[in-house]
């Protein structure tokens, strides 16, 4: 059965949506405490042959978001490669956690596969109410060369799970999940493709005061042989999120009615 929502509704939820965005006061910044982040190059399931021997995960400890660069040794054996970094923010309704300087490339391999792995937790310190609005995550565009050998492709796989601990109306305190997945196995260069992601919900609820909104992510590039670049960047703006939950909420309300 079809549910409308009465205009009345309607209007006060945009406006309490409004009110609420104006304040610019409900993430006060990240709990370095209880945030990190680890990047991982793994070469060792890469064979020209024989087999790379590089395994190396570089983290942060306690983060408070900066930026985290770390550096990591191309393979002695295979010539592989990998570079990449992070860094995150929140301040008002919006925060970011964006993976950045993506690079992925296996040289010289007959058989086998690279990856880049990307892990972190985040947790953002909220002030005042936070209101309900559309999930912000980090998009990926991706460029790079598929091999010539039969098999080869170059990927992109993931989540992150947003969390409200404190929300019972949420098994565990899980709030959205948005996951990734590209593949592409198509011989050749390609560049600036989108990555696709699906959100479980597309939207967090109202998080109150004195509570926090914590990303846990794991996302991860592979190669089999071939390369992959990325670049990252938020999506969507908090300002057209807000217009879009304000379009969608009939349809979020009955979802949460069924």
């Amino acid at each position: 059965m079809k549910t409308h929502l009465a205009p009345s509704i309607l209007a006060a939820v945009t406006a309490a949506l409004l009110t609420g965005t104006c304040a610019q006061a409900q993430i006060t910044g990240i709990n370095a405490g209880a945030s990190s982040a680890t990047i991982k190059f793994n070469d060792t399931n890469s064979t020209v042959p024989p087999t790379g021997t590089t395994n190396v995960a570089q983290s942060t400890g306690p983060w408070n978001g900066s930026l985290f660069s770390p550096l990591f040794p191309t393979d002695p054996i295979t010539s592989d490669f990998a570079t990449g970094d992070i860094q995150a923010a929140g301040g008002g309704v919006s925060y970011s956690v964006l993976p950045g300087n993506i690079q992925l490339s296996q040289v010289n391999a007959t058989a086998g596969f690279a990856l880049l792995v990307y892990t972190f937790t985040v947790e953002y310190t909220v002030a005042t109410n936070l209101p309900l609005q559309a999930t912000l995550f980090p998009n990926f565009l991706v460029s790079g060369t598929v091999g010539s050998t039969p098999g080869s492709f170059a990927s992109v796989t993931g989540t992150i799970d947003y969390y409200d601990v404190s929300n019972a109306a949420y098994v565990n305190g899980l709030l959205d999940t948005v996951t990734y997945n590209y593949f592409n196995n198509t011989p050749g260069t390609f560049t600036n493709q989108p990555v696709s992601t699906v959100l479980t919900n597309g939207f967090t609820p109202l998080i109150p005061a004195g509570a926090n909104l914590t990303l846990v992510g794991s996302i991860t590039f592979t190669v089999d042989p071939s390369s992959i670049s990325a670049q990252s960047f938020m999506v969507p703006e908090p300002s057209s999120g807000l217009l879009a939950m304000v379009a969608g909420l009939p349809l979020l309300l009955r979802r949460r009615r069924s």
